[in-house]
Formats: C-alpha cells, sequence, structure tokens
C-alpha cells in the first residue's frame, strides 16, 4: 500500500456510489475516509477493537489540506493535517496501550461537558423562563419581564418552550453566560443589584441617569426568584441572593386624585392620540399596571374576542 501523502490526501477522488477507506501506513489504526458524491467530504477516523474485543471507529475531525500547521495540539472534532492526524492517532493508540476504552472514555467526556453546559447561567436562565410556573399551573404574570431583566427577550405570543429567545448584548445572561450557578454568591448578587440601581439594567436602555431603588428590587427579585426556584429542583445548593441587600419597597402613598382632577385627566386622554389616550383612561379605570394595560390584546376585552 502506498503511503500517504499530503499531495495524495488531495488527489484522491471520491466514489459516485460508495464510501472508501484507505489506511495510513505511517500511523497505527488511522483511515483517509471520503464520502460518496456529491458530498465527496473527508475525514479522519481510527478503526480498532476495544478492550472487550469488539470493533470500533472513532472519528477525529475533517482532512485540512493546507500547509499551515497549527501551534496548538491537535484535538478531535477540529480540522487536522495529515502530520496532526498522525501525531493524534499515536496519542490515541498510547492510550489504548495502556488499557485505557478510548470510546467510553470520549462518552464519558462528551456527557460530563453536557452536564456543565446545563449548569451554566444561560441554561438555567432559560430553563426557569420556560419551566417555571406558579401554583394554578400558569405562568408568572410578568415573567416575560423578569426574563428581560436578565437578559432573554422572547416576542409576545411565543411559546417560550419551542421559541428561541433573544439574548440582550451586555446583560447578565451575555456576560455570564458560561458561568457555573453554583459558583455565582452573594457578592456577585449584590454587585448587580446595586450597579441595576446606579447605573441601569445590563442590557436595556436606561430611562433616567439618577439612582434607581425601584431598579435595584426589580433586578433582586428577578435574581431571587430564579435562585429559588434552581434550589426547589436541586440546581443549587443555596440561593444566592437570601439576605443580600436590596433596596425596601417605597412608602405607600395614600395620596388620590379627587373629582376635579379626574376630569381634567379623562378630559386631557381624550385629546391623546390612539392608542395613548383609550390606554390612560383605562389605567384610571382599572388601576392596572403600565405595561398590562400597553400589552393587552383585544381579545382579552371580550370572551370571543369579536372586535
Amino acid at each position: 500500500m502506498p503511503k500517504l501523502t499530503t499531495a495524495a490526501v488531495e488527489k484522491y477522488a471520491p466514489d459516485p456510489s460508495q464510501r472508501r477507506e484507505i489506511r495510513d501506513t505511517q500511523a497505527p489504526n488511522l483511515y483517509l475516509v471520503i464520502q460518496p458524491r456529491p458530498s465527496g467530504v473527508k475525514s479522519w477516523a481510527m478503526r480498532f477493537r476495544r478492550p472487550d474485543g469488539r470493533p470500533a471507529k472513532l472519528t477525529l475531525g475533517r482532512v485540512d489540506l493546507s500547509d499551515a500547521e497549527p501551534t496548538d495540539d491537535p484535538v478531535e472534532g477540529g480540522s487536522l493535517t495529515l502530520r496532526a492526524a498522525r501525531e493524534l492517532a499515536n496519542k490515541i493508540d498510547r492510550q489504548r496501550a495502556r488499557g485505557v476504552d478510548v470510546v467510553e472514555a470520549r462518552k464519558a467526556q462528551k456527557h460530563s461537558e453536557a452536564a456543565r453546559t446545563k449548569k451554566t447561567f444561560a441554561a438555567a436562565a432559560r430553563e426557569f423562563f420556560v419551566d417555571h410556573k406558579t401554583k394554578h399551573g400558569t405562568r408568572p404574570r410578568r415573567w416575560r419581564d423578569d426574563a428581560r431583566l436578565v437578559g432573554l427577550d422572547w416576542s409576545r405570543g411565543c411559546d417560550p418552550a419551542i421559541t428561541e429567545p433573544k439574548v440582550k448584548s451586555g446583560s447578565l445572561v451575555d456576560t455570564w453566560a458560561a458561568r457555573i450557578v453554583t459558583e455565582i454568591d452573594g457578592h456577585d448578587v449584590h454587585a448587580v443589584v446595586d450597579d441595576a440601581r446606579r447605573r441601569g439594567i445590563p442590557g436595556l436602555s436606561r430611562h433616567n441617569t439618577d439612582v434607581s431603588e425601584a431598579r435595584g428590587r426589580k433586578m433582586h427579585a428577578a435574581l431571587s426568584g430564579m435562585f429559588r426556584w434552581l434550589l426547589q429542583h436541586r440546581r443549587v445548593a443555596a440561593n444566592p441572593a437570601t439576605g443580600v441587600w436590596h433596596p425596601p419597597a417605597p412608602t405607600a402613598r395614600d395620596r388620590v386624585l379627587d373629582d376635579a382632577e379626574l376630569k381634567i385627566f379623562w378630559r386631557a386622554a381624550e385629546k391623546l392620540r390612539a392608542p395613548y389616550g383609550a390606554a390612560a383612561r383605562v389605567l384610571l379605570l382599572t388601576g392596572a399596571r403600565l405595561n398590562e394595560v400597553m400589552g393587552m390584546r383585544r381579545a382579552e376585552l371580550s370572551d370571543d374576542g369579536a372586535v
């Protein structure tokens, strides 16, 4: 069998109907694999027997036909030159010589990496907003607003279980994406809450440049609720938001509009263009929250949704 060279690897053509495998004579168990047309993709793989005698195949990566050799050690899954493929094959063969079941070892590694990914802040935040339900089996009324506080933006009307949210640039989900939730502590939560009240919610535009106690309360409530759910579902051992200072609730106000002021408000609202005038009057009549009124759909105003 002729010795494989870079020129030979490049010259080998795909078969129109079946996969080709050309064995390398310079590295143990290394094969050049060429997929049939129309793809004709070329890759490196190893064939050998596992410790229990079962045959196995291990794909190393795609063929790299460039002359440039990377400065890093070759790794599985990347593009590999002929020299890098041989180096990686020899490394794996040494592991096999020590009695390592490399196939089982790779499965364990992938499982560990997958488990670690599920523990990141980005994954935990998405899982929380997708799966969290109230005791009545419905989503919390302001779940979408809380999701935006940490950086996840779902459009109204979508199903969050099947729709990927947009990640706000500069938000917690963006900057803390790879952080492991069990490693986030009270110092991290305090820093975020204090930064939110002083500089604004990360990833969201600021409506004023002053210190806002409301922003701090919202951020603390969002993180505390999320970590409380993660604690209940055994994703974390403790809620890092517990005991962390946050702005207290504002003093209750007993000031209300008198009849004359209500008339002025109502007449002023009539002069506003749609939908703001109508929204202002609904706010006055119901005492509902601003976002609830502005996000209201016509179907919510009647049983059958008729215009």
